[in-house]
């Protein structure tokens, strides 16, 4: 069986910083830092995409550099998008053709990928507010899955960074609901999206090769 493509979509991935506790944040860095560590994870076959513009963050930075290390492709779209350092709300056709200029080969189609995505606002940008969100995947027939240990939320009530989530999360499912009203169509979201917690429920969506890589 062929294996499917897969997309890691990092959506406002750096977020604030500043506004964080850096033990949920670390927590964030160290999750995606997990992903890229396996080395038989398919590299011609899985891509790690980031939306924002570049921050002074040192650790990601950091990351970014292991990760070519360990040849992964990470595509920085904002670059391509050219308008408002990368706040430009592109729409999934337009995704699709920017990273086409990056790999030809690459086959984006509900039937030859599966999307990731991790960042900032759990059920607001990662989900539905962006054009690329998990809901516009979803609707469009793509094998759909938010990674909640790559997701943060600022705009959620809370006491806690866990409790902003968790709330987070209620929205999101709410919104499931309203968009399940409003057409029988978009019934089918429910069977093409998927939260997940922990990378062996994340991993069957992954493609994996017999081979581990050699690092640079």
């Amino acid at each position: 069986m062929k294996k499917k493509y897969t997309i890691i979509l990092l959506i406002d991935f750096y977020g604030q910083a500043g506004l964080q506790d850096q033990n949920y944040l670390n927590r964030r860095y160290n999750s995606l830092l997990d992903i890229i560590n396996q080395r038989k994870i398919d590299r011609d076959r899985c891509h790690i995409v980031s939306n924002t513009w570049e921050l002074e963050d040192k650790q990601m930075e950091s990351i970014e550099k292991f990760a070519w290390l360990e040849k992964w492709k990470w595509h920085k779209i904002w670059e391509d998008e050219r308008v408002n350092n990368g706040y430009v709300n592109t729409t999934i056709e337009e995704f699709i053709e920017i990273l086409k200029k990056y790999d030809p080969n690459l086959e984006i189609t509900p039937k030859e990928t599966n999307i990731i995505i991790g960042g900032t606002e759990t059920s607001g940008c990662v989900f539905d507010n962006k054009n690329i969100g998990a809901l516009h995947w979803a609707k469009r027939g793509y094998d759909t899955t938010i990674y909640l240990p790559l997701c943060c939320d600022y705009s959620s009530p809370g006491a806690t960074w866990e409790l902003k989530q968790l709330s987070g999360i209620s929205s999101l499912w709410n919104t499931v609901g309203r968009e399940i009203k409003k057409s029988v169509q978009n019934v089918n979201i429910t069977q093409n999206l998927h939260l997940t917690a922990s990378f062996d429920q994340l991993s069957p969506v992954i493609p994996w090769s017999n081979e581990k890589i050699k690092p640079l």
